[in-house]
């Protein structure tokens, strides 16, 4: 926009000069899209290519890729293969530890399963 008179240059000057090509959402989106896959670290790519010929989206990836990582479910994981590897256990191969953790976990799976399964026939039996 060209300022026509004073009072338009004025305003434009107190405006914010705009930061980024208003691209339409669903262009940028589609763009992206298109973009072949890279092998590059996700962050790295965001802040040197994306935030240039993405900005909305790279704006949001921000957001995503800043969540912290919950540990809770690693810490459950290593819990429970400390309990399989045990001292006396230490060498176990790669593979027995994980055929070991799949048991394990199937096992738990299957005895909420039984439970969830006996509550609900349990109050079946008390509804009737």
């Amino acid at each position: 926009m060209r300022p026509t008179d004073e009072f338009d240059a004025a305003l434009l000057a107190l405006l914010p000069a705009p930061s980024e090509p208003q691209i339409p959402h669903r262009l940028e989106l589609e763009r992206y899209l298109k973009e072949p896959l890279t092998v590059a670290n996700p962050l790295d790519w965001w802040r040197v290519t994306g935030q240039s010929q993405y900005p909305r989206l790279a704006r949001m990836a921000r957001d995503f890729l800043a969540i912290p990582g919950s540990s809770v479910s690693v810490e459950r994981c290593l819990s429970i293969g400390r309990d399989v590897i045990s001292l006396r256990r230490a060498s176990l191969s790669a593979e027995t530890v994980r055929m070991l953790m799949t048991f394990r976990a199937e096992l738990l799976l299957e005895k909420r399963l039984a439970k969830h399964t006996a509550q609900t026939v349990l109050k079946r039996h008390r509804l009737s």
